[in-house]
C-alpha cells in the first residue's frame, strides 16, 4: 500500500523445507536493515509455529508480525 503505484512491488515468502514438517511464513519484508516475517491468520490463533521456526533459524530477525 505504501509503495510507488507505478512500479510493481515484489512479494516474498519463506518456506523451511520439502519434508512433512514444512513451515511457511506468508510474507517476508525488509524494514531498513531488518528482515521481518509476517504471518497472516484467519482468526486470533495462538499457534504460530512457522513464525517461531523462522525466528529461531534467523537470529538476525529480532521480531515478527502477526495479523488476523
Amino acid at each position: 500500500a505504501y509503495s510507488d503505484p507505478i512500479s510493481k512491488g515484489k512479494l516474498y515468502y519463506w518456506r523451511s523445507g520439502k519434508d512433512q514438517a514444512d513451515a511457511e511464513v506468508d510474507y517476508v519484508i525488509q524494514l531498513k536493515n531488518q528482515i521481518v516475517p509476517i504471518e497472516v491468520k484467519a482468526g486470533a490463533s495462538k499457534r504460530l509455529l512457522s513464525l517461531h521456526r523462522f525466528l529461531n533459524t534467523h537470529p538476525q530477525s529480532l521480531y515478527g508480525i502477526r495479523c488476523w
